[in-house]
């Protein structure tokens, strides 16, 4: 079987760090799409020059790029299945994160989950040539800042002050809970939901409302669109004030029925009620 035929219908995105100086690092990309019975046709080129601080940089600097092209620059269509997607990075440390292949979750391992949520099946290969990338039409430049990597992966809600972010385990919980089962594109699926107008901040029994802040912190919020799924919210900060709110699980409606519980389970401990 030939290269091109194993490749129809893929998209490859392919990144080099050129340089890393201090807290700069420029990379190249190409992204290459293989259309069916055609030539690959290159979509987008250029240079992108990433702001990072610590240790790791250079992975950071590749994942936060693909990220960034993926979610802001729309290299690749989002309704195909992840498994459409091939990133071809050139750092080691980039892709034994990307593929999980760590001990212990390390600085980088966060930079990994807009492709464990939002393109699930992705396949990462390690650049093992130094060929040169391929230039498009009309190639881009472009500066980004690894500090908003969050926000270039996140859910806006008309009724919500804050930008969302979807959870690993949010979406896990999500597919499970799902009345019709686990959707094709489950990151989609899910961000559509929060995306509702009808989607708002509730206020829950104060029974309830401890309890989860015993689980989570006293900044937890719950949303819900009038709808059986409710959505377990807490903030990420920086410099005192809310940056984005984290999804991190959700619930369904009978979990926060506190009488129709009580009836049921008598002086059960509550928190038997609400499994992760």
């Amino acid at each position: 079987m030939g290269l091109k035929k194993i490749r129809t219908g893929l998209l490859e995105l392919r990144l080099m760090i050129l340089s890393s100086k201090k807290n700069i690092v420029k990379l190249a990309f190409s992204a290459i799409y293989y259309p069916i019975c055609e030539d690959p046709q290159v979509q987008r080129s250029g240079i992108i020059t990433v702001l990072v601080n610590g240790s790791q940089k250079e992975a950071i600097a590749e994942l936060v790029a693909a990220s960034w092209l993926l979610s802001k620059e729309k290299v690749f269509n989002e309704k195909m299945n992840g498994e459409n997607l091939q990133i071809i990075v050139s750092h080691r440390e980039t892709y034994i994160n990307a593929i999980g292949q760590v001990d212990t979750p390390s600085p980088v391992h966060r930079y990994t989950r807009i492709f464990k949520t939002r393109f699930i099946g992705c396949e990462w290969l390690l650049d093992s040539c130094d060929k040169p990338i391929m230039q498009a039409k009309r190639p881009i430049r472009v500066g980004i800042n690894a500090a908003y990597e969050e926000l270039y992966n996140t859910v806006t809600c008309p009724n919500i002050e804050y930008p969302l972010v979807i959870s690993e385990h949010a979406l896990l919980r999500f597919c499970i809970r799902n009345s019709g089962g686990t959707p094709k594109r489950p990151w989609l699926a899910m961000a559509r939901m929060l995306g509702k107008k009808t989607m708002k901040e509730i206020e829950l029994p104060e029974e309830i409302k401890q309890l989860q802040y015993s689980k989570h912190n006293e900044e937890t919020i719950i949303l819900n669109n009038g709808g059986a799924m409710y959505f377990v919210c807490t903030p990420t900060c920086q410099q005192g004030k809310i940056k984005y709110l984290t999804v991190v699980t959700t619930y369904l409606r009978g979990s926060f029925e506190l009488k129709e519980r009580i009836e049921t389970y008598g002086s059960v401990n509550p928190k038997a009620w609400l499994t992760n």
